[in-house]
């Protein structure tokens, strides 16, 4: 998107102004990719995961990628009513990531908080939804193996493969505090788009003789220079 970063989105009136950066949050841009990733990271060790399972599709002949990365996850979302039914399971909370493997067919690694699930019995019913066997299951012992486990493949497999989901999540995964609501603006609300920077933006109010604060999420910061807030 061209304008990522590139524009601002201003609402005011004589006294008070405010402006927010317009991002596209892309994962193909290169501005956003890596804050994508960031969030994704954080999000799949703020689900507290402590088992790791990595469930795959066999090669048929005919079938492209993005048809069996289709496969894959309505595979997924069936086996996992199973192993709650099979448990008895009220919830079985996770976090999905889609790869495209090297070979390019697709893998599907999740992240899970659970107790024991049986790798045989997950290898028979994945073989009868989607002719995928092998099913490898993990369990995360360790909290810092989670940590590892969420930096790796939460930043660098996350792909695009036809219309399947790069990553999705059950309701119930993310235990973190849900932060505070950010600023959302809209058409028709006040609100403009100036082809300038934040950065820019704010240099000129300050040449106008106006007060210019950064307002983060843990302090607001008064701007005197045109370099980002620390």
């Amino acid at each position: 998107m061209g304008y990522c970063g590139e524009h601002t989105a201003v609402k005011g009136n004589v006294d008070v102004a405010v402006a927010v950066t317009l991002r596209c949050k892309a994962w193909t841009c290169p501005e956003c990719a890596d804050g994508r990733k960031r969030q994704l990271i954080a999000q799949g060790i703020g689900g507290t995961p402590n088992k790791f399972l990595t469930l795959t599709t066999r090669r048929v002949e005919g079938m492209t990628p993005e048809e069996a990365a289709k496969r894959l996850s309505y595979a997924w979302r069936l086996c996992r009513l199973r192993v709650m039914r099979h448990y008895k399971m009220k919830r079985l909370p996770f976090l999905a990531i889609m790869e495209r493997h090297k070979s390019g067919w697709p893998h599907l690694h999740l992240l899970l908080r659970a107790k024991w699930i049986d790798q045989k019995l997950l290898s028979n019913w994945m073989k009868e939804l989607a002719d995928g066997p092998n099913v490898w299951i993990e369990h995360l012992d360790q909290a810092h193996k989670a940590v590892v486990y969420c930096s790796k493949y939460c930043s660098k497999c996350v792909q695009k493969i036809g219309s399947a989901k790069r990553y999705w999540q059950s309701r119930d995964y993310d235990l973190r505090e849900k932060p505070e609501p950010k600023i959302k603006f809209a058409a028709g609300e006040g609100w403009e788009m100036w082809p300038l920077d934040l950065y820019h933006m704010a240099n000129n109010w300050l040449q106008m003789g106006y007060k210019v604060e950064w307002l983060s999420s843990d302090k607001i910061q008064r701007m005197n220079t045109l370099d980002p807030p620390t």
